[in-house]
């Protein structure tokens, strides 16, 4: 070997070995792409300041940070933009730097600065400074010198939480959310409606909540709850200030025992049903052959869709048995009128409409990967469940993913990673490809705790032993591709 070669190849070990050493030195999740350790330390104690632009969201952000600081450490810092010549941190939006969510941490034992491209990504580099600090109460600690850089690989990077089996208050949802917020995940998906409970407020159909929202179980006991439109509203802000965008799920055409126990009409043969308290998948669907179906899904949707500014909407689209509508006349008549072959294309005739009521709207629409069966539009974003076979279906057919199945936060450890869940073929084409974790559906828990405090049932507590470290591992995972110190 040329002795220049060989030099270079031991620079390189030497370099990639104090890359390792600085990444487990640090311990930040999920890994920013680029760290690299200094020498000495920063004091932070109470006389040290906190600097920010002058507009809202930064000085917003800047008033997290010191909340942030004084919970974790106890240490109380001012918010000052004019004293240039104390210790302090310093917060800034650089142009030079690239990327929606990228930033730049500095600590020098001068002062510690963040700089980004963005609010957004001022944001995170707050959160990752937050991990730095040490894990302790004091009148002044060190924090090591550190340079790192970073932004993340997929743009959505989100949790599911359904409260549809299992009702949580807002005191828990707020809880989740600061677990999430800490680990950069900016997506909650709440799956807010299924069988067994309607858990949002809608003014216009008051017995979705009257009645789809409660259930009686096995010993007698009313089991229920919902979230008025304040509390929605509440939960959006909440989020929003952390860097959340919040996803609503409203189930259609399957999943909708609750809403036909409450208004027997949405089924095609509107006979009374009770809200189920078993899991499964359920007969009673949404009929296609009613136009008043669409009428009500509609004005559903119209109150649905202030509360949430995020530009998507998810309406399910799983596990839809079609044996009713196969009975049904009028479900019948409109496939032979459309020319449609089977239940499958009535299907996606019911999606589709839906679609194009929510694209009117400025909607982008989310469904399960079960909306690909009868043909879906390739606007859709099909979030998948079933397998890899799916996302090929689904990029094949030129949409989007969301990559869901394998990240519910009850598997083990080993099974939370993203490694091979998109076939070679398909992984270049990554920014189509998005990652969720699944918390709460079934599997006998009420729910995965995403933080390790707050619910006071039992199974959540057993639950949520090992839950933030599933959401560290799906965190980690959510924008890895092939390479671990991505996000």
């Amino acid at each position: 070997m040329p002795k220049r070669l060989a030099v270079l190849l031991l620079l390189g070990l030497a370099m990639a070995a104090c890359a390792l050493d600085a990444q487990a030195q640090f311990n930040i999740i999920p890994q920013p792409r680029k760290i690299t350790a200094g020498t000495g330390s920063f004091t932070l104690d109470r006389h040290v300041t906190i600097a920010a632009p002058a507009d809202k969201r930064a000085r917003q952000i800047a008033g997290f940070l010191r909340s942030a600081i004084h919970a974790q450490t106890g240490i109380a810092l001012a918010v000052n933009k004019d004293d240039a010549q104390r210790a302090r941190i310093e917060l800034r939006i650089d142009p030079a730097i690239h990327g929606d969510e990228a930033y730049h941490l500095d600590v020098t034992p001068a002062r510690i600065t963040i700089a980004a491209s963005s609010d957004r990504s001022l944001f995170w580099g707050v959160q990752t400074l937050r991990q730095l600090l040490p894990q302790q109460r004091a009148a002044s600690l060190k924090i090591p010198t550190v340079r790192i850089e970073d932004a993340p690989t997929y743009a959505y990077r989100g949790v599911m939480l359904d409260v549809g089996r299992h009702f949580y208050p807002v005191s828990f949802i707020e809880k989740q959310l600061d677990v999430l917020s800490y680990y950069k995940i900016n997506t909650f998906h709440w799956h807010l409606t299924d069988d067994q409970g309607w858990r949002i407020q809608i003014k216009r159909y008051p017995k979705l909540t009257s009645v789809g929202a409660w259930r009686t179980e096995a010993d007698g006991s009313r089991y229920g709850g919902f979230y008025t439109q304040a509390q929605i509203r509440q939960v959006v802000a909440y989020a929003s200030a952390r860097n959340i965008t919040v996803i609503p799920e409203i189930e259609m055409p399957g999943h909708s025992t609750a809403a036909i126990a409450a208004y027997p009409q949405l089924s095609c043969d509107k006979k009374q049903v009770t809200v189920p308290a078993t899991w499964g998948v359920f007969k009673d669907i949404d009929c296609v052959g009613d136009p008043g179906t669409f009428t009500f899904l509609e004005n559903v949707l119209d109150e649905v869709m202030p509360l949430f500014p995020s530009s998507w909407v998810h309406i399910g689209g799983d596990e839809v048995p079609k044996d009713d509508w196969k009975d049904c006349a009028s479900c019948m008549a409109l496939m032979h009128a459309k020319g449609m072959k089977n239940a499958e294309e009535l299907q996606s005739y019911f999606i589709k409409h839906i679609q194009r009521y929510l694209v009117g709207k400025g909607k982008t629409m989310i469904g399960w990967d079960e909306i690909l069966e009868g043909g879906a539009n390739k606007n859709a974003i099909i979030e998948i469940w079933r397998g890899d076979s799916e996302t090929a279906k689904a990029l094949l057919n030129g949409n989007r993913v969301i990559i869901a199945g394998p990240f519910y936060l009850d598997s083990p450890m080993d099974k939370l990673t993203s490694e091979g869940r998109l076939p070679n073929r398909y992984h270049r084409r990554g920014s189509n490809a998005v990652f969720e974790g699944r918390a709460g559906y079934g599997r006998g828990y009420r729910g995965a705790s995403l933080a390790d405090s707050g619910c006071r049932s039992t199974v959540v507590e057993r639950a949520g032993e090992s839950a933030q470290r599933r959401v560290e591992a799906v965190s980690t995972c959510a924008g890895a591709g092939r390479k671990p110190v991505e996000w």
